[in-house]
């Protein structure tokens, strides 16, 4: 499968099926397109390592009459007179699950979505990359799922203008986990340091309160 260049956000974001425009309704343009220039530069980035990488690029030819989209980023003329943009596959589908993600985690959590800021959101898209991509299924499907939950909650919360942040609680409320393995999956997160509590619900240090709330550590 390929996603073009312009693409980018809409697949990070189709997960969340009808949320998903609502979400990007919530973004006004530079942060749509600074989300958009991150994730593509950090994909352009990747899929220059050739095969170490789990993403490839691929320069692809738009016949002539085609309207130009917009935010291209590297889009050229062929000797043809054609436009040439970029567009990338995904070798494995765990890279791709990992990008949706990381795609939402940033589209919901930054608070520094612009243009100025993308240097330092493709910094943080780097470094969650490095840790996210250390998971794997089945081994760490407990922890992948309680990621997953996280982020679908707050773009639900987003979306309907709610700035509070899932608890423990509800993130147990959401899967079809024992109480106890939701905890387990948050402190392997947070030993990662994917996940974070930002604002506890008793004391201090316990990860375990029900009322912990709970985001990706950006």
């Amino acid at each position: 499968m390929n996603v073009k260049e312009n693409e980018v956000v809409g697949y990070c974001l189709r997960v969340l099926g009808d949320d998903a425009e609502a979400l990007v309704e919530t973004m006004n343009e530079e942060a749509f397109a600074a989300l958009q220039e991150s994730i593509v530069r950090f994909l352009d980035e990747e899929a220059a390592r050739g095969d170490a990488s789990p993403f490839a690029r691929t320069d692809l030819d738009l016949p002539p009459g085609v309207k130009p989209f917009r935010s291209i980023l590297f889009e050229d003329r062929g000797s043809n007179g054609s436009r040439r943009i970029v567009a990338f596959s995904f070798r494995e589908a765990a890279s791709a699950t990992a990008l949706q993600l990381l795609g939402i985690a940033l589209a919901v959590f930054s608070v520094k979505l612009t243009l100025a800021a993308v240097p330092q959101i493709l910094g943080v898209l780097r470094t969650l990359w490095s840790k996210v991509i250390v998971l794997g299924r089945p081994a760490d499907d407990d922890a992948i799922d309680v990621l997953e939950t996280i982020v679908r909650l707050r773009a639900k919360r987003r979306v309907n203008g709610d700035a509070t942040l899932p608890t423990l609680r509800e993130i147990q409320g959401a899967l079809e986990l024992e109480g106890d393995m939701v905890v387990r999956a948050l402190q392997k997160l947070s030993s990662l340091a994917v996940v974070e509590v930002v604002i506890w619900g008793g004391q201090g240090g316990n990860l375990a309160d029900s009322d912990n709330a709970w985001a990706v550590k950006l």
